[in-house]
């Protein structure tokens, strides 16, 4: 019975992560995941867009130039204490 159980709980596993494209997700997002994290790293904030997901209904409204950094904008870093 114990052979039973073990042969049916594989088989649900299984079936659960292929008839679903969680695997292939997880391996999209890390990559995502990593691009937009090494464009930060190298201060390439157009790059950064790109991997930014502004298709989402959330930033419909959202207009990509407004996040460009084409501006002429001075940030100064605080001085630490």
């Amino acid at each position: 019975m114990n052979k039973l159980n073990q042969t049916l709980l594989l088989l649900l596993t299984v079936s659960l992560f292929i008839s679903c494209d969680f695997i292939n997700n997880a391996f999209t997002y890390k990559d995502t995941t990593e691009g937009f994290v090494n464009a930060l790293i190298e201060e390439n904030y157009e790059k950064s867009l790109t991997f930014m997901a502004i298709e989402n209904e959330a930033f419909e409204n959202t207009n990509i130039d407004t996040l460009s950094l084409n501006r002429n904008i001075n940030i100064k870093p605080r001085k630490r204490s």
